[in-house]
């Protein structure tokens, strides 16, 4: 008898099922956060479609000349910010999202 007063397996087949589980659960949890990361990705593309427009529009009333992600502008005039406009008017445009998670495409999984 072993420790846990089990009788000792000699040919070890449940150390080798619990074994099997346990990377079947290791990838089972890789892939659903691959799934994860890629719906992520793919709900950032179409907020960034829907902004896109938006953004031209506001550039073109405000009649900028150049657009600058904030975090690329070490000063900047905030009467030039663009950010609140183009927000209010994305969330009329998309009031909400919804999504299920997505599978990854085979040719990205590896």
């Amino acid at each position: 008898m072993q420790q846990g007063g089990q009788a000792a397996e000699p040919d070890g087949s449940r150390m080798r099922a619990w074994q099997a589980r346990a990377q079947e659960a290791q990838q089972l949890e890789q892939r659903r956060q691959a799934e994860l990361q890629y719906t992520q990705q793919m709900q950032i593309r179409a907020i960034a479609q829907a902004a896109d427009p938006i953004l031209v529009a506001v550039y073109q009333e405000r009649g900028c000349g150049l657009l600058l992600d904030r975090s690329a502008v070490y000063i900047f005039n905030p009467a030039m910010d663009v950010t609140d406009t183009v927000i209010q008017r994305l969330n009329t445009a998309l009031p909400s999202i919804s999504f299920n998670r997505l599978e990854v495409p085979a040719q990205q999984q590896q």
